[in-house]
């Protein structure tokens, strides 16, 4: 077969490096064939541990330091080549156009040594070297977290955040599936909230829910033991191959069926060394309708129903072993007012965590503590800084889409915005 062909948009001429700490590249990945969008490629520094991602539009704000000027830039994604090219040879950093050509699931051109194995085996084997895959070690992310919320298909409301995660026992089993990363919440920014709906706006502000404590919770192969435990009786099917960085993988799925939804399950499993790239996890209101509903404490005369979550989480290779390199999530619900019979408003919730750099460390941090599940970040955003924020070499930014910044900012700029967020308070 005829090997695929990575075609880059770039001027390959040296550009000056600049005399501050640190380094910024800008820039869009898209199907060569298609121009769509390549969202949530991974973008980073050629063997360092250093990175970021695209967002849903396929763009990248990707800030590092220096030290990495003479180094080389790659992006990954599952099912594309892998394209590299030296930083130094980049002649428009701030405007980058990255095409990257498909390359084909395939099942008939390969042959597979372990044929035998059905997929429930080749996942159950990946579970066993969990720890020859992944460090066993106490390491540290430093990380950005983003927490956004769309009312009827309208941004109102976001919150960034800059944390770094302390994983005290690395990938070596957790009993009991309490949480071991102790967290340092270094700053937060948040918007103004532009929620219509008072009966959402009221619940949201009192801040009982942590999006971010769950993001590092969601971790299903860290915390395999409780998830091992759900996989039940499903059953599990190798239903493609699919190549990443001239790796061979399997994509292992499994049909979903509750009492009240349907979804999928999906890992991608390195054929050779069994370690798992990629996890995605979701389940829908079956035929449309409702997962599951509960009334709001303030007024029961409204209910929440969830109708649909995502969950995906992915690893990026340092060293030999798989680090944390994204996790996000996507939930959709629908405020329904019983009173009138109507729904109110639908609610897309997404909440994002990128590691952004990972280092070996037996030190932990001070003050750094486990966080809460039951306190957002939103009642505690108290320390914005404009100046951290402006510190691009200790921030790595995951830019908003255009309409997200023009819904966000149709009253007033977002860093006015940012400017008054300290002020938040939890709601009584």
């Amino acid at each position: 077969m005829r090997k695929p062909v990575l075609i880059v948009v770039l001027v390959l001429i040296a550009f000056a490096l600049s005399s501050q700490n640190s380094m910024n590249l800008r820039g869009r990945v898209v199907d060569e064939e298609t121009g769509t969008p390549l969202g949530y490629s991974s973008v980073g520094i050629g063997g360092q541990p250093v990175g970021t991602v695209t967002n849903e539009d396929g763009f990248f704000d990707f800030y590092f330091s220096n030290e990495y000027s003479h180094d080389s830039l790659y992006v990954s994604v599952l099912g594309y080549r892998r394209f590299t090219i030296q930083i130094a040879e980049i002649s428009e950093p701030k405007n980058i156009l990255i095409k990257l050509k498909i390359r084909p699931y395939v099942l008939d051109e390969v042959v597979i040594t372990s044929s035998k194995l059905v997929g429930r085996d080749i996942l159950m084997k990946a579970f066993e070297k969990v720890e020859s895959n992944y460090p066993t070690k106490p390491y540290l992310m430093k990380a950005f977290f983003r927490e956004i919320y769309d009312e009827n298909d309208v941004t109102s409301f976001v919150l960034d955040a800059s944390v770094d995660i302390y994983d005290t026992r690395g990938y070596l089993p957790v009993k009991g599936g309490k949480m071991t990363e102790k967290v340092d919440v270094r700053n937060v920014r948040a918007s103004d909230v532009h929620f219509k709906s008072a009966i959402w706006r009221n619940h949201f502000l009192k801040g009982n829910y942590s999006y971010l404590a769950n993001s590092i919770f969601w971790r299903s192969i860290k915390y395999r033991e409780s998830w091992k435990k759900k996989l039940g009786a499903q059953k599990f099917e190798v239903d493609s191959l699919i190549y990443s960085d001239g790796r061979l993988f399997y994509r292992v799925s499994s049909p979903i069926v509750g009492e009240t939804y349907d979804g999928m399950d999906t890992f991608f499993i390195d054929a050779e060394t069994f370690a798992i790239k990629r996890h995605e996890y979701v389940d829908y209101g079956r035929d449309g309708g409702i997962h599951n509903e509960w009334k709001f404490v303030d007024d029961p005369s409204y209910l929440y129903r969830n109708m649909h979550r995502r969950v995906v989480q992915e690893f990026e290779n340092y060293g030999g072993k798989l680090y944390p390199k994204y996790v996000g999530a996507e939930f959709i619900a629908i405020v329904h007012n019983l009173k009138t019979g109507k729904d109110e408003a639908t609610i897309k919730t997404g909440a994002l965590l990128v590691v952004s750099e990972v280092i070996d460390s037996d030190k932990a941090l001070p003050g750094a503590s486990v966080i809460s599940y039951n306190e957002s970040l939103i009642v505690n955003v108290k320390n914005y800084s404009s100046d951290f924020w402006k510190d691009y070499g200790d921030v790595k930014l995951f830019p908003l889409t255009k309409k997200q910044k023009d819904d966000l900012e149709n009253e007033s700029p977002l860093e006015s915005q940012f400017q008054k967020s300290q002020q938040f308070k939890r709601a009584k």
